[in-house]
């Protein structure tokens, strides 16, 4: 089926989804075509009354027609603060971005911890954070715990 998502500016969209996709879906492939991030972006579908879209929702909760006109608001990213738990069970506080890369967020954690990038493995709620992923990927909430555990050095002694 298709869609219009339209921007505050006047800027409109065409995606074609089905009825089966999730609201989150919806917003990767809007963040595909227009760089906007998917925690950026607030979905409202008319539908009766103004409705904001809930990430994990189907389109076809909403009842959504053929040819449904969406409008896309775009927030301003609002920093949040997250806790790290490293291996000795000290716990220090960050203050990120959503859209801010695991990588990045490594770097910050050398400079605090005084452990190498490389060295480090994240988890957030039992999976590990993928260095090329952002933090919004993984629904990072603010005041919750990320653990650190190190890397096990391999190589054979001589």
């Amino acid at each position: 089926m298709q869609l219009t998502v339209k921007f505050i500016t006047g800027e409109a969209l065409s995606l074609n989804v089905t009825p089966t996709m999730t609201v989150a879906e919806v917003k990767a492939e809007i963040q595909l075509r227009t760089g906007v991030p998917i925690g950026q972006q607030q979905l409202n579908v008319q539908n009766g009354q103004l409705v904001e879209m809930k990430n994990n929702e189907r389109l076809q909760n909403y009842s959504i027609p053929n040819g449904t006109i969406m409008m896309l608001v775009k927030k301003e990213e609002e920093p949040m603060t997250v806790f790290l738990k490293n291996e000795k069970g000290i716990t220090s506080t960050y203050t990120i971005l959503p859209s801010q890369s695991v990588a990045s967020f490594k770097r910050e954690v050398q400079q605090l911890e005084r452990v190498p990038v490389d060295q480090q493995r994240l988890i957030y709620e039992e999976r590990p954070l993928e260095d090329h992923l952002l933090l919004n990927d993984y629904n990072i909430r603010p005041n919750t715990t990320i653990f650190m555990t190190l890397r096990l050095r391999g190589g054979v002694p001589t």
